[in-house]
């Protein structure tokens, strides 16, 4: 999961000893990186803002996800699940909180002054099951899905 502003080139790196195929289906953001090798970056520049899904058509079980903001109040919360969103002006705000094996959960905000407001939100992935997608053509991969490495 990463989080850029419109405009952002993201970086793709094969580490691995094995070919990658990155590619979205997103609509504002389609793109495909085509076949790449070990120790190759390939990259994409996102010009429209929402959640691109980013998978790999080789292996199925390979997923990422961009979100791509239009505005500059966003943030990615760290490891504990804490964030910190710097120099929001005083106003009224709908805070978004967004993750893959969850509803997305909203709240309403008022900002009084900088650095006033502390936000407790709860995300419920109860209930989540993985759902296998499309390749990049639109097909169902092939029958070894599920027993690949990643």
């Amino acid at each position: 999961m990463l989080v850029v502003p419109v405009g952002s080139t993201v970086r793709f790196a094969n580490r691995d000893p094995f070919d990658h195929n990155v590619f979205s289906a997103s609509d504002s953001n389609q793109f495909d990186l085509a076949q790449y090798g070990r120790g190759e970056i390939r990259a994409q520049t996102f010009a429209h803002p929402g959640l691109v899904r980013v998978f790999c058509n080789i292996h199925p079980r390979m997923v990422a996800f961009v979100q791509v903001m239009s505005g500059r109040l966003f943030t990615q919360p760290a490891s504990d699940g804490s964030f910190v969103i710097s120099d929001v002006p005083p106003g009224a705000y709908t805070l978004h909180v967004w993750h893959e094996r969850s509803p997305e959960v909203t709240r309403e905000v008022r900002v009084t002054a900088p650095g006033a407001v502390g936000v407790d939100v709860e995300l419920d992935a109860r209930g989540f099951r993985w759902v296998p997608h499309k390749n990049k053509y639109g097909e169902d991969y092939p029958t070894n899905e599920g027993l690949e490495r990643y």
